[in-house]
């Protein structure tokens, strides 16, 4: 009796998966990715069983989301017939997400990332968002050329800012169709590129205000800072030829400015990453909580990690790539140039 209740669930299952094969061809053909990716996702989620069974003949032509012929054998099996679809259909949803970014139409991003989960495809829906607000905290802040006292570290905080405000207001988002602690992926991903144009920033700080000329005036002019010509600051100097020459009133002005500049900058770097390590925190422990197999699919890839924060480099990360209580990346161009900012800093206020 057992093994006829089992046969006749199978053979009604078997009839289910016939008409929602037919509804996605259906749906393939016109372009309704929203019903196919639906439809995909109850294969991906069901039980196989039903996809062997072998009370079930499909007729189908071999390309996916072609129509239905008369009854009749085919060569494709069910399995074979859905993996097409949802391989074709990955495809049409990556396109539609490049040209929605390309054209900013953020509805049809908005539907192309909540299709990628339904498909399998979560990491590379998290990893295409992720290069999408990377670009929008990029477009957001760019400033004007304006004359400024605290230019540069106005700069940094208008960066900070706004991708903080992003962070917050992309995690609901995220958490609702990608699920808890998969926002650290994002986060990790936004942390390299903010870290990176923050440090662009650091690096026109340090030419437009001529920071190895006035470093060098204030060396010379007291010996108490002669003991950092061995560090990093000091080795930055050998290159600079030029020699310091008697400080003028507004040689005074300009150091004090840089000083001033210098902590203000200090402070916006380590108030964003008190609120990095805030975002990311929870986010960790969630995954801890799964097992070490959905963190390390989660967190970015170490080759990843070194393409995006160290372009140029052809060493692959520390093998400490990530803070054990944060997750966030331990190496970034940003935290490479805190030592010379430091160290700066120091130079300035014992001169004063």
């Amino acid at each position: 009796l057992a093994s006829v209740e089992q046969a006749i669930r199978l053979v009604a299952d078997t009839e289910l998966l016939r008409g929602r094969l037919a509804e996605l061809h259906a749906a393939m053909a016109a372009k309704d990715i929203e019903v196919a990716a639906a439809l995909i996702h109850k294969y991906i989620t069901a039980d196989a069983s039903a996809l062997t069974s072998p009370f079930v003949r499909f007729v189908s032509n071999s390309k996916p989301g072609a129509a239905k012929q008369d009854a009749g054998c085919t060569d494709e099996s069910p399995a074979d017939i859905i993996s097409s679809a949802a391989a074709d259909l990955v495809d049409r949803v990556t396109l539609m997400f490049d040209n929605a970014v390309s054209s900013g139409n953020t509805k049809d991003i908005g539907c192309c990332f909540r299709l990628f989960p339904l498909l399998g495809e979560d990491l590379r829906g998290l990893d295409m968002y992720s290069g999408f607000l990377c670009s929008t905290i990029a477009e957001k802040a760019r400033v004007t050329t304006e004359v400024s006292a605290n230019l540069y570290a106005l700069r940094i905080t208008r960066l900070f800012e706004i991708a903080a405000v992003i962070i917050d207001n992309h995690f609901p988002l995220v958490e609702t169709h990608y699920g808890p602690g998969r926002m650290i992926r994002v986060i990790q991903r936004l942390h390299i590129d903010v870290s990176r144009r923050a440090a662009m920033i650091l690096d026109f700080f340090e030419d437009e205000r001529h920071i190895k000329r006035r470093l060098a005036q204030v060396l010379q002019a007291d010996t108490k800072i002669r003991p950092l010509s061995r560090t990093q600051i000091g080795a930055s100097l050998q290159s600079t030829s030029e020699d310091a020459s008697q400080l003028s009133d507004h040689d005074f002005k300009e150091i004090t400015d840089i000083l001033a500049e210098l902590v203000l900058i200090q402070r916006q770097i380590a108030t964003f990453n008190r609120f990095m390590e805030s975002r990311a925190t929870p986010e960790l422990k969630v995954l801890i909580a799964e097992g070490e197999a959905s963190k390390k699919r989660i967190f970015l890839a170490p080759e990843t990690v070194a393409k995006l924060a160290f372009p140029q480099s052809q060493t692959l990360p520390a093998p400490e790539l990530f803070d054990e209580t944060t997750g966030l990346v331990t190496s970034t161009q940003l935290s490479a140039r805190l030592p010379w900012l430091i160290e700066s800093y120091i130079a300035f206020e014992i001169f004063f």
